[in-house]
């Protein structure tokens, strides 16, 4: 999303307020090189594709939470499939001295409102959910979906693991990167002009 970060900054405009990507990736490198992880597991392909969707101040969290019914459980969508779905949300930290951010419950109530059950919406920590890029840049709580495969899809045997185990049986199908405020060189946190 690299390629956008002046928008989401509010320093350049595009004649578009949607767009989707698709890109080629292999595990070889970079800033979260984790090249001895391929092959290690089902999960872990040397090389694979990235697809992304984004807006530039047209829709927020609500349309695109909603969105998990339309593009992953169609065209059933039934209450028992989401079931199987596990959410984290942002768990809220200090993200520069003395600026903090709390749990994203927006988030977490809108994930409810698409029938995710209670016992399935984690809050988990910064260091796992929230990233950007450079001094100046967006800042971005980041929440991730998972799919429960169920115990016969554990590559490590376990019959009765909860979530979030990392033995294959919950998958990673989904993230949801939010846009939402700028972080300046002192730390400073304001809205994005653009949330996206």
């Amino acid at each position: 999303m690299n390629q956008f970060k002046d928008v989401f900054l509010g320093l350049e405009k595009r004649d578009y307020n949607r767009a989707t990507t698709a890109q080629k990736c292999v595990r070889a490198g970079g800033k979260h090189n984790d090249w001895k992880m391929s092959a290690s597991t089902k999960r872990h392909h040397t090389f694979f594709e990235m697809m992304g969707n984004f807006s530039f101040g047209d829709y927020f969290k609500k349309d695109a939470i909603a969105s998990l019914g339309t593009n992953h459980f169609r065209p059933t969508g039934t209450p028992s499939q989401k079931k199987k779905l596990y959410v984290t949300v942002f768990g809220g930290a200090e993200v520069s001295p003395g600026n903090k951010l709390g749990v994203d419950e927006e988030a977490k109530t809108l994930w409810l409102a698409q029938s995710v059950p209670a016992d399935r919406v984690f809050e988990f920590p910064a260091s796992k959910i929230i990233s950007g890029h450079g001094r100046h840049r967006p800042l971005r709580p980041m929440q991730r979906n998972f799919y429960d495969m169920g115990p016969a899809a554990s590559e490590e045997g376990h019959a009765d693991c909860k979530f979030p185990c990392d033995c294959g049986r919950y998958v990673e199908i989904w993230n949801l990167v939010f846009m939402q405020f700028n972080r300046d060189a002192s730390g400073t946190l304001t809205p994005s002009p653009n949330p996206a």
